[in-house]
């Protein structure tokens, strides 16, 4: 027991547990007994605690330890970056599901294969260069921030806000993708059995993540860009 924690407090929590469970939430007078007697540093240390401000800045404590810049790499970019491609890569892979099915599928009242409508060629083309110009956004990001911690410089914040924004619009426009092709594959693309449909769900759900509202990223990315202050907290 430290100087605070002693066995008579311990006893005084056990007779609180009732009231605890009737509230659903710890009672204000123990929330404040438990700062008081030091309790919550035992369970939170001073080493094991690092701030958000330096986790979004990239400059926590490993990035002093370690030479590597990925330690320098600024958190909301880095996971925004991640979290990103599986919605690239699931656009990619309903564009090679959506060309090997237009030599394959047949018109209904038609009787001619898809491959032949210059409409779905088209679609086919869209989708390659759209997700073409995807991949050099986000070798243009990347790029730009690696370039800068080589450099031994932290990242600014309109650069991570510009790295969430392309985050956002990888996102967005690998939905797009999706989408089009969808709307060109008939109803048998939205059977349960089909990839299509499988890619086309999990991409919208994945979109509705907030570090991903286009809306948001935008304004930050914008408001940053001509130097308006934004939040302290904001996600960038």
């Amino acid at each position: 027991m430290t100087a605070g924690v002693t066995h008579a407090f311990v006893d005084q929590l056990g007779q609180r547990a009732q009231q605890a469970e009737e509230l659903r939430r710890l009672p204000a007078a123990t929330v404040a007994e438990l700062i008081e007697s030091g309790f919550f540093d035992l369970l939170r240390p001073a080493h094991r605690l690092v701030k958000v401000s330096d986790i979004y800045a990239g400059t926590a404590p490993g990035a002093l330890l370690h030479d590597a810049a990925v330690y320098r790499w600024p958190l909301i970019p880095a996971l925004a970056l991640v979290a990103a491609m599986p919605a690239l890569g699931a656009a990619e892979r309903v564009t090679e599901i959506f060309a090997e099915r237009l030599g394959e599928r047949v018109l209904t009242y038609e009787g001619a294969t898809q491959k032949d409508k210059p409409a779905a060629q088209a679609r086919l083309a869209e989708a390659r260069v759209r997700l073409r110009a995807l991949h050099g956004l986000l070798a243009d990001t990347t790029g730009r921030i690696d370039q800068t911690l080589a450099a031994g410089n932290r990242v600014p914040r309109p650069v991570r806000a510009d790295a969430r924004l392309a985050a956002a619009h990888i996102v967005r426009e690998s939905r797009a993708v999706i989408a089009g092709l969808l709307e060109a594959s008939g109803a048998s693309a939205h059977f349960l059995s089909s990839p299509l449909q499988r890619a086309k769900r999990d991409v919208d759900v994945l979109s509705g993540h907030v570090v991903f509202d286009y809306d948001v990223s935008r304004e930050l990315a914008g408001a940053l860009a001509i130097g308006l202050k934004v939040a302290p907290t904001a996600m960038v």
